[in-house]
């Protein structure tokens, strides 16, 4: 397991226990698909054994599941996907399909809000 000075992007703490940068894509679609990702994954887990109450877990919930991979560990979504053979665009085209399969129903509207780059 390796840590990190802040936490993970798409997450609540600050280690990880794969090196691998396409984690972050993964955690975007599980988003996409049920509505919740690694954040969630993780509150849930301290809030069952008494680190964090519940509308605490909420508050970070709120600001970290669900936002676009624009980096993870450092490396920039460009490159990640560069080693798959998929351009941003293609990408972003993707993302923005309607979801099939998935429990949850994602509208397009409230998909390019959480592709905005943060300033």
């Amino acid at each position: 397991m390796r840590t990190y000075p802040t936490a993970i992007e798409g997450s609540m703490v600050n280690y990880e226990n794969m090196d691998n940068a396409q984690t972050g894509i993964h955690d975007y679609f599980k988003f996409l698909k049920f509505g919740f990702s690694r954040t969630t994954d993780f509150a849930c887990l301290h809030i069952r054994r008494g680190r964090l109450r519940r509308s605490d877990a909420l508050s970070i919930v709120r600001e970290r599941d669900g936002k676009f991979p624009w980096t993870y560990l450092g490396y920039k979504i460009e490159d990640i996907l560069r080693d798959i053979d998929v351009s941003l665009d293609e990408f972003i085209s993707i993302v923005t399909a309607s979801p099939t399969n998935g429990c949850l129903s994602v509208t397009h509207a409230a998909i390019p809000s959480r592709i905005a780059r943060a300033t």
